[in-house]
């Protein structure tokens, strides 16, 4: 009865299966080795702007396809893809070698950041990323590496040394779509266009008040007093001169 049924299971011993007690040993020896050598004090560096990203991912797999879509919402925004295998032994190989590539190339692309993903997996499937020629080569890329490895529970070392980790592919899509982002770009020249357009709309009617308080004055009695003025001046100009004449003569 399922609503009331309870089972109790008391345990004696534990033996690790021999295959999973050996990929915990190896993931404690290379958790040590980083700490030794200081990789997880890395310094992370996140990048101000994404219009060049590299993604190390099997092509047209779930996580391509997840991370892709969000992407392709983004401003401007060049995606280049190596596809690469993400599990078994031939991965490390190919994944260290990407890195390698990428960096190679990373002033000709000028790329931002790098992109390791793929989907969720078993502990088999996702050893890999605790490998230490991958955890190095993170370590040493000259390009900043974001991981989206696995799903919410699955957490690798090469998420600890990685400049910046996700739960998914997905997510890293909508932190970079969030940073670079075709819509917020368009509210944010809407929101410019609006402020120039006010203090268009302001120096016009200033200008027009300006232009107005002239004009205002220029009424038949201001142009007759001006003309008076300027006729008295001239008056009076014509006198100085006769006086310094006759001075100079006499």
């Amino acid at each position: 009865y399922k609503n009331k049924n309870e089972i109790s299971i008391n345990i004696y011993k534990i033996e690790l299966e021999k295959d999973v007690g050996e990929i915990y040993r190896l993931y404690e020896e290379n958790k040590e080795k980083c700490e030794e050598l200081g990789y997880f004090n890395k310094i992370k560096t996140i990048p101000n702007q994404y219009k060049n990203v590299a993604i190390i991912t099997r092509y047209e797999s779930a996580a391509y396809n997840d991370i892709v879509n969000v992407l392709k919402e983004c401003l401007s925004m060049n995606i280049y893809v190596y596809d690469s295998g993400m599990q078994g032994e031939s991965s490390i190989s190919e994944i260290t070698q990407a890195i390698d590539v990428l960096n190679k190339v990373r002033k000709k692309l000028k790329l931002d950041c790098i992109i390791i993903t793929r989907g969720g997996g078993s502990i088999d499937d996702l050893w890999i990323f605790n490998d230490w020629k991958i955890i190095k080569s993170i370590f040493e890329s000259n390009v900043p590496i974001f991981t989206g490895i696995g799903h919410n529970i699955d957490h690798s070392l090469s998420d600890e040394i990685s400049d910046k980790s996700f739960i998914t592919p997905t997510d890293i899509g909508r932190y970079v779509e969030s940073n670079w982002s075709k819509k917020e770009f368009l509210k944010k020249i809407e929101t410019n266009k609006d402020m120039i357009e006010d203090k268009m709309n302001i120096l016009l009617e200033n200008k027009v008040n300006d232009i107005r308080k002239i004009v205002n004055y220029l009424t038949p009695e201001y142009l007759l007093k001006k003309f008076n003025d300027e006729q008295s001046n001239l008056k009076r100009y014509k006198h100085d001169i006769n006086k310094r004449l006759k001075d100079i003569l006499l």
